[in-house]
């Protein structure tokens, strides 16, 4: 891959000198005058990723800030120029991914974002680069089930949760004026959409379609946590059928996803929770719990997957296994377990490693052959098939399939 610049009026380009071949040209922005362009370099590994500053004129470049990482650094879209040069920039190299201020030169100023808190997002940064919109949520034990709304002082230390309230929520921002449309359900709540003014104050609805379901009438997700492997405790939500009685015995389906920085365990409405509580009103107790490499244990939870995608969610789920069980109203012998895509390899996964928990499973759209697939993905965690053949091989469900 090659970057180039050309005036729009036509002319000569200016091919950018940005070294590897190899590497990922992964993020491409002018700075604010338009005098030279910010390169987000990652190399093949993905264990390196620089920041350059490349002029339009010339192709060459210089590096403004490099990250390292032992295992893989995930990619953001929180690096943003401010007016006077300075920029933002998102960086999980205290284990968790925080908002940082850095000079036009690349110098470090301070972190932006309190101890504590996670950056999800950077929804807007002002016009005038005195603000910035993120969406964030805490690093304790089931914070990570919510998503809140914060703004943070870019010209002075300050940080104010505009959202305190549980459940998911979500902001498009006007950089110009500071107002801003909140979107916020819950797992038990449809959507509501309303325009919030900068300043606080009164909150206009926007109109919407009433949902055309009783939702208040369905089961309710509960949260909780359960005990996990090497003592630690595994997120986990559960759906009591409708109608539930202690006395009987119900069928579980648990559904999980499982991969590195992961989260099926959170609090917000979607077509795939409600098929669920469809699910819990035909008699069906439904069940996830997120493991040791989900988002809720940061980036050195998730780096339990580095070149060994599988066994970790695998004793997750196993770990679900085991508290269902101590559940008397739950039917051991009837459990289910299903998940798509990256769940779906999963599903695989723990079937074919532990036959006979589940007595019945469904892998949706799953990857088969590591070997076959995207290639920035696979290699992130596995890395390249030349240096880690071992872990194409046992992480591989065709494989394992073939050897039965």
């Amino acid at each position: 891959m090659k970057i180039g610049i050309v005036r729009v009026t036509g002319g000569k380009t200016t091919w950018i000198d940005t070294g590897d071949p190899e590497s990922y040209l992964a993020r491409v922005a002018w700075t604010p005058k338009g005098d030279a362009v910010a390169i987000q370099r990652l190399n093949r590994a993905q264990t390196k990723l620089d920041l350059l500053r490349c002029q339009p004129t010339t192709g060459s470049c210089s590096t403004l800030l490099t990250e390292t990482w032992k295992t893989w650094i995930n990619l953001g879209y929180d690096f943003r120029f401010l007016p006077d040069g300075r920029f933002l920039w998102g960086s999980e190299r205290s284990n968790w991914r925080r908002l940082y201020l850095y000079a036009a030169d690349g110098k470090l100023i301070r972190p932006l974002t309190p101890e504590g808190w996670v950056i999800g997002a950077l929804d807007a940064v002002a016009d005038d680069g005195a603000w910035a919109l993120v969406t964030t949520y805490p690093t304790s034990e089931l914070g990570p089930v919510d998503r809140k709304i914060a703004r943070v002082r870019l010209d002075a230390d300050g940080w104010d949760v505009l959202t305190p309230e549980p459940g998911q929520h979500q902001a498009v921002a006007s950089s110009r004026t500071g107002d801003w449309v909140h979107t916020w359900s819950d797992a038990d709540t449809p959507p509501r959409v309303e325009v919030r003014l900068a300043g606080g104050g009164r909150t206009l609805s926007l109109p919407s379609a009433p949902p055309k379901i009783d939702y208040a009438s369905l089961p309710k997700w509960e949260f909780l946590t359960i005990p996990g492997p090497d003592g630690s405790r595994l997120p986990a939500r559960l759906l009591k059928p409708a109608g539930f009685d202690p006395s009987k015995r119900y069928p579980v389906i648990t559904y999980h996803y499982g991969g590195p920085n992961s989260q099926v365990v959170e609090s917000s409405w979607s077509s795939r929770s409600l098929w669920h509580k469809l699910m819990a009103q035909r008699g069906f107790v439904v069940f996830s719990v997120d493991n040791q490499s989900s988002l809720f244990f940061g980036k050195a939870g998730e780096d339990r997957d580095y070149h060994n995608l599988g066994p970790v969610n695998l004793a997750g789920q196993l770990a679900g296994v085991e508290y269902l069980k101590t559940l008397p109203w739950v039917d051991p012998a009837r459990l289910g377990l299903w998940g798509w895509s990256g769940g779906g390899s999963n599903t695989l996964y723990c079937i074919l490693k532990k036959p006979g928990v589940w007595k019945a499973a469904i892998a949706g759209a799953p990857v088969t052959d590591w070997e076959d697939y995207d290639t920035h993905y696979t290699e992130r965690y596995l890395g390249l098939p030349k240096d880690n053949e071992a872990a194409y091989k046992t992480t591989t469900s065709i494989r394992r399939t073939r050897s039965r």
